[in-house]
């Protein structure tokens, strides 16, 4: 085992060696300053500062390694030593999860969205859903990740509509010791947050620390968060818009106070070993930025990007979000994405021959099997057609059950989860096979993010339950789904 180490450490050393004699780095290595802009490369006339030729560099390094030097540099930066190479054989995925310093090539990318699991707040101490809605068992979550070997784990912590939250420094130390018991046994799991497109005049009560402040090159005063700071002033997008509750709407990007707010929450996501965020209705919170080519949403990003690369685990942060159906990809001007990747609801199409049956199909409503498009990748890649992630969307539940209506997005009265929760089991079972085959057949840059754990509704009036996919052994709640996870990502192994 020493004698891995050392290889390792030499290869690491080689590596930065080559580096430093391409370019001049300051003494901690990261430094980049503040000119960062997402996306960009070292292509076309576009302007290139000090990070981008460092990434762009270690791109094109990495084409040129071979696997085993890929995992060594991922060891190095920080994917939990050793321990990343061998828990990845232990669950016989052989494959490459290695990433660091910002980059992440195509084909790790895909890796982990082909291993994506939503298992919503299973990081969580407190939370949108832990005060009113039971969660069951939820300490199993651990031994179902490693159990099926997910690799990704979808909107693990969030709040939505409760920023409160962050006024509770215990809630995010809960969920740090969570993701730090899963990385003892596999240290390549991503864990992901979610930061939405859900502001209201809760966020008035969150004090605004000297550290956002300066980020943004501001002087710090003493105050809070200020929900009508955040809101576009041409009321754009207003709760009544959109039938939300009072004083419940989406913030506007363009507006400081938005990026002051998003920062905040995505540094301390970051903190705590958080490598992915969620950034919900992307397109909606652009509400006038998309005019500006997306330059707030550049600030935002490329201040978490920034942060990233000196404080997260590995040096990145995957970012995506739910994308406007007409694009499907949020792209700057001269082609680069925004995010590193995109996702939307599956879009279920109701079965007429069989009554509460669903299908998926290319060109149903605004589904985006087919759609995304190309482009250059914040790592620097460029592909054909964007990376994305499909998932069994929540939206309220039940509002008209067992009526089909081919022309709207709800299935059969539900929306996607809780039209999924209302099948029995063997239904259930089978609909994910189909699901996940259908996907593999027809869109080869799409990806089933899994059901491990999502809020449903049967009935209009009553209040959301939790589905689980645990083992029913494991689980009170549990419904054994991750028997069919397991089995069809076994199957898959190349």
């Amino acid at each position: 085992m020493n004698t891995r180490v050392e290889l390792v450490k030499d290869s690491v050393i080689l590596f930065k060696q080559d580096v430093a004699k391409k370019f001049t780095l300051n003494a901690e290595g990261r430094n980049y300053g503040d000119s960062f802009v997402v996306g960009c490369a070292p292509t076309g006339g576009r302007a290139v500062n000090g990070m981008t030729a460092v990434l762009h560099s270690m791109r094109k390094q990495m084409m040129r390694w071979n696997r085993s030097t890929r995992l060594c540099m991922a060891i190095a930066a920080g994917a939990g030593s050793l321990q990343a190479t061998e828990a990845a054989s232990q669950s016989g995925d052989q494959r490459n999860y290695a990433f660091s310093d910002g980059v992440i090539s195509q084909e790790v990318l895909e890796n982990y969205l082909s291993r994506a699991i939503t298992i919503e707040e299973c990081l969580h101490s407190d939370g949108y859903y832990k005060d009113t809605f039971l969660y069951p068992d939820a300490d199993d979550d651990a031994r179902m990740i490693l159990n099926i070997g997910a690799k990704f784990v979808g909107r693990a912590v969030k709040q939505w509509n409760n920023p409160q939250l962050f006024n509770k420094p215990g809630w995010l130390v809960a969920a740090e010791k969570k993701i730090e018991a899963v990385h003892r046994e596999d240290p390549t799991v991503i864990f992901q947050a979610g930061i939405f497109e859900c502001i209201s005049k809760k966020v008035n009560v969150v004090p605004i620390p000297d550290w956002v402040f300066e980020e943004f090159g501001m002087k710090p005063e003493q105050r809070n968060f200020s929900y009508e700071a955040m809101i576009n002033p041409d009321g754009k997008f207003w709760a009544e818009d959109v039938n939300w509750p009072p004083n419940f709407t989406v913030p506007d990007i363009a507006q400081t106070e938005t990026q002051l707010f998003f920062f905040f929450m995505a540094k301390q996501y970051i903190d705590i070993g958080i490598e992915a965020i969620h950034w919900g209705q992307a397109s909606k919170i652009a509400m006038v930025d998309k005019k500006n080519d997306f330059a707030a949403w550049q600030t935002v990003l490329g201040k978490v990007r920034a942060y990233a690369l000196k404080h997260a685990r590995r040096g990145t942060v995957l970012c995506d979000a739910h994308m406007d159906q007409a694009t499907f990809g949020l792209k700057t001007a001269d082609g680069h994405f925004l995010f590193d990747f995109s996702s939307f609801p599956l879009r279920v199409k109701e079965d007429l021959s069989n009554e509460g049956g669903g299908l998926l199909e290319v060109g149903h409503i605004s589904s985006i099997y087919g759609k995304t498009p190309g482009g250059i990748t914040p790592s620097g890649w460029s592909c054909k057609r964007i990376p994305y992630l499909v998932e069994f969307d929540i939206f309220g539940g039940a509002r008209n059950p067992g009526v089909a209506d081919l022309d709207s997005f709800w299935v059969w009265g539900y929306d996607e989860m809780s039209w999924f929760a209302s099948l029995d089991e063997a239904q259930r079972n089978q609909w994910l096979r189909y699901a996940f085959n259908w996907l593999k057949e027809h869109d080869s840059v799409g990806y089933l993010e899994m059901p491990g754990n999502r809020m449903y509704k049967l009935k209009k009036n009553e209040i959301f339950r939790r589905f689980q996919a645990n083992l029913k052994e494991h689980c009170s709640a549990g419904t054994d789904l991750e028997v069919v996870i397991k089995e069809l990502w076994s199957n898959d192994c190349p």
